[in-house]
């Protein structure tokens, strides 16, 4: 049920959000269950509902939140940019600062976004594309080429493989960032360093 968007109501989707996010960080997605949120959040089972509806609406909510702030980010970090190497390096900290920020819990939820079956799924594909747009304009005002989005998608996908791969033994720390910092931007940089010869978009061909 959508709720007025008042004072009230924001203060109190913001209440178990807030609960949501501990309790999930705590106990991991797959051991939390609607109780523990409500526990955590001090509502009653019928606010809850009113809200959310289920734990997987709650738990999209979190992830919509958290895509929607690194597709953001990364967009302010290419524009404040006109190098083509320091647009490319914006870019890239500002998906990882966001990584460190979210710790663990948007790690997770982003582990549970690549299953096919998660209800996450869909709203990560529209994240990757918004920043495979955002990505692949950037070379093309820089670099006067237009990729195959496809390759900016094994790009981007690279990182967020490296993100979850290095959390999966213990928090993603400042030492975790900088190597992966490090490899992508070796990976991109001599991959858009043979731009001419990389497959162009097949769309603009």
């Amino acid at each position: 049920m959508r709720q007025p968007n008042t004072p009230a109501t924001r203060a109190t989707q913001q209440r178990i959000v807030e609960g949501a996010r501990a309790v999930l960080a705590r106990q991991g997605i797959r051991a939390t269950t609607v109780q523990h949120v409500l526990e955590s959040s001090g509502v009653s089972r019928r606010t809850f509902y009113q809200y959310f509806g289920s734990l997987e609406n709650l738990l999209l909510h979190l992830y919509t939140e958290f895509t929607d702030q690194l597709a953001n980010r990364m967009d302010a970090a290419i524009q404040a940019e006109s190098d083509p190497v320091q647009r490319l390096n914006k870019a890239i900290a500002s998906y990882l600062d966001i990584q460190e920020s979210g710790g663990p819990l948007l790690i997770a939820m982003q582990a549970e976004a690549i299953r096919d079956d998660s209800l996450l799924a869909g709203q990560r594909e529209q994240t990757l594309d918004r920043m495979v747009a955002l990505v692949g304009r950037s070379i093309a005002d820089t670099l006067q080429v237009h990729l195959d989005p496809l390759l900016v998608r094994n790009l981007l996908m690279g990182v967020e493989g490296s993100v979850i791969h290095m959390q999966r033994n213990g928090a993603f720390g400042p030492e975790d960032r900088a190597r992966v910092e490090h490899v992508t931007q070796s990976i991109w940089f001599h991959t858009l360093g043979a731009f001419r010869h990389l497959p162009k978009d097949p769309d603009l061909a």
